[in-house]
């Protein structure tokens, strides 16, 4: 009979990696954000943000290796909300030097494409983090627990001889009415007494 082994628990180490991955996408996107085209005018094109596009493609990629990796969906809302929390910093830091451009109706005026790739980014962050907590989840719970005995140590054993000490230990019982195998076990002269 095998057992399967629960989930992994906390391992600070992919905690702390998902901080620091967190932490990196949230000034990697800022800095990819920034790439749009514009088809048509300035003012009145149409805007694609493919900076801000594959930034969070990139933030759903990352954020679903880590919670693979841990088999858990925390450290993956943890690597999302540390690059939605950078995100949000630039959007409301003081003064002129912004690194993404806050949603007015004065902005969006003056520049459509910018505004709405921060838009973009900044949504998109929480959207990511949300699609990739609801994957992992998911994909977490269509694979199947690892049985006990399934690494290569358990695999030698059977190699080297178990399997057979079980066929033997069959050999030496019958099976009762019901199907279920009955050990009579050697007789007292050293001989296996089969009914």
């Amino acid at each position: 009979m095998t057992t399967a082994h629960p989930r992994r628990g906390f391992r600070p180490v992919l905690m702390g990696l998902a901080i620091g991955i967190g932490a990196v996408l949230g000034v990697l996107g800022t800095a990819l954000h920034a790439g749009i085209w514009v088809i048509g005018e300035t003012q009145g094109g149409l805007v694609l943000p493919w900076g801000a596009a594959l930034a969070l493609l990139i933030c759903l990629l990352a954020q679903l290796w880590i919670g693979l990796r841990a088999d858990s969906v925390v450290e993956s809302t943890t690597m999302g909300v540390v690059t939605f929390s950078l995100v949000t910093v630039t959007m409301v830091w003081p003064g002129a030097d912004q690194l993404a451009v806050p949603y007015s109706a004065e902005a969006m005026q003056a520049l459509p494409g910018p505004t709405i790739a921060s838009l973009v980014w900044w949504f998109g962050s929480v959207g990511v983090t949300f699609v990739s907590m609801l994957a992992v989840r998911w994909l977490i719970a269509r694979e199947p627990l690892p049985a006990e005995g399934s690494d290569a140590g358990a695999e030698a054993g059977v190699e080297d001889g178990v399997e057979a000490g079980v066929a033997d230990r069959a050999e030496d019982s019958t099976a009762d009415s019901t199907g279920a195998g009955v050990d009579f076990g050697p007789a007292p002269g050293g001989t296996v007494t089969r009914p």
